[in-house]
């Protein structure tokens, strides 16, 4: 794997898996994609997301 990219996958996988231990496995998708947003939202990490926006994520 070459350096850049292990330098942004671990960040974004213990992000994932912070909100997967935070919510359990029970929920729909999209409230997922809102709480992953706003864990990458707050370790400055960038990224594009098809529903949730900074308007609408809240802190869980």
């Amino acid at each position: 794997m070459k350096e850049c990219s292990k330098e942004l996958s671990e960040p974004v996988i213990g992000c994932a898996i912070e909100v997967h231990h935070a919510l359990g496995a029970v929920l729909l998708e999209n409230t997922y994609e809102k709480c992953l947003a706003y864990e990458l939202s707050m370790k400055d990490i960038p990224f594009n997301c098809s529903s949730a926006n900074s308007d609408t994520v809240q802190e869980y």
